[in-house]
């Protein structure tokens, strides 16, 4: 997509945020001003230049960007240029310009939002890959709360929104998928604690734009409003008390959000209560990744804890594996699929080495869900049949998950040896 100073995506009408609409126009100027200084190295000044070309969006335009700074611009002038854009951009996500939540249309982000802040990220990656701007500072616009949330969310939603199309699936694991981090290389630079916070802020907003898809389900607001507290934000901020330790909350954080899960089974058993099969479908898994997420990253054992206290502990236990392992498989394959059409279309970008890494990743995850999927299901079906017989539609499941997961495995173990072949010829 093309478009000129005249045209630009601060003039779009689509834009109906203002607040985006001066950052983008903002921004506009700024990469104007920018090919301005690039025209006038290369000794291309053209007095019309303002009326008759154009700027490119993103990644078109920055791949033709020169390597280097320009000897003759003072290298002062070009740290001032850059700092002070990203200052500008900084600003703008700290102070909410961006609407991350549109109400009005079922919950998803605008199309014009997204657009909007997708530019900006292609601008934030591409002053981070060409050492424009340190890595302090990437790091410190991720310890605000705010820009966590939507820099997380933007960049999430913007690589799902083919996959969720061509799949029919939505997004219920986003935490480990890896996939749309892949595309942005300034999170190279985010510690482990901070891709922490992003995986979980990214499970809670996804099963809030979910579940505000469905009326009569008023939980979902109080759900928003609890899980996105500081309380939550303050816990990963925290960290572990040690590598060995599977667990980032204390005894006292334990105890505060053992009410929390308490609400999150409680809201799962209604959805599971829940005749209609689409809604079902749709926020059963997402109840069930938070409750997972929580467990195993903020404080161990609270999951089982909680389970414990229900009437039917067994039954429960065993639909919410039934429900997390068979979405976990359908969606990893499906990420695992649209990664490597996007390796395939960038791979002069990426290292052969890394993408072979990711897809090999995606495999072993998949083969991993799918043993855990047998082993619960044949546990369940030889010494809980009582149960079984409850489980509505489980012998179908089960066929269907053996027979495409079988099939997917086959024909990606051919993929990664061929891969694997050419990197080995490529090193000899």
């Amino acid at each position: 997509m093309k478009y000129s100073r005249r045209n630009s995506p601060g003039n779009n009408m689509d834009l109906v945020n203002p607040k985006e609409a001066d950052l983008i126009q903002q921004s506009d100027k700024r990469l104007y001003i920018l090919q301005q200084l690039i025209r006038l190295e290369l000794g291309e000044v053209d007095p019309e230049f303002d009326q008759q070309n154009q700027i490119q969006e993103g990644a078109e335009w920055f791949e033709k960007f020169p390597p280097g700074l320009f000897p003759s611009v003072d290298s002062q002038t070009w740290e001032q240029f850059f700092d002070s854009y990203f200052s500008d951009i900084e600003g703008a996500i700290i102070e909410n310009k961006f609407e991350v939540y549109a109400r009005n249309n079922q919950g998803s982000i605008s199309n014009a939002s997204q657009a909007a802040f997708g530019y900006i990220l292609k601008t934030i990656d591409f002053m981070f890959e060409r050492h424009f701007i340190a890595e302090e500072r990437i790091i410190k616009l991720f310890q605000n709360n705010a820009a966590l949330k939507l820099l997380s969310i933007y960049a999430f939603h913007e690589y799902q929104k083919g996959l969720s199309i061509s799949t029919g699936l939505f997004p219920t694991a986003p935490t480990a998928q890896g996939f749309w981090k892949f595309g942005y290389k300034f999170f190279q630079v985010l510690t482990p604690q901070t891709n922490l916070r992003i995986d979980f802020e990214l499970l809670i907003a996804n099963l809030y734009l979910e579940g505000l898809k469905f009326k009569r389900f008023e939980e979902f607001d109080d759900f928003f409003l609890l899980f996105s507290s500081e309380k939550y934000h303050n816990i990963f901020k925290e960290g572990r008390k040690s590598d060995g330790q599977a667990s980032m909350a204390s005894n006292e954080i334990h105890a505060a959000i053992q009410d929390d899960v308490e609400k999150l089974v409680k809201m799962l058993k209604k959805i599971l209560d829940e005749p209609k099969l689409k809604k079902k479908h749709l926020l059963a898994p997402c109840v069930c990744e938070v409750l997972d997420f929580i467990s195993k990253n903020i404080s161990e054992g609270i999951f089982n804890e909680v389970f414990a206290k229900q009437e039917e502990r067994i039954m429960i236990e065993y639909e919410y594996h039934m429900i997390l392992l068979p979405s976990r498989i359908k969606y990893t394959k499906a990420v695992a699929n649209e990664f490597r059409v996007f390796a395939n279309k960038f791979k002069k970008i990426y290292d052969p080495s890394d993408v072979y890494a990711m897809n090999s990743g995606y495999h072993k995850q998949v083969v991993k869900l799918n043993s855990a999927f047998v082993e619960k299901y044949e546990h369940l079906f030889h010494n809980h049949p009582d149960l079984y017989g409850r489980i509505v539609g489980l012998p179908r499941l089960r066929n269907m998950i053996r027979d495409e997961v079988h099939r997917w495995i086959g024909l990606n173990s051919k993929r990664l040896r061929k891969a694997k072949k050419k990197i080995d010829l490529k090193d000899t």
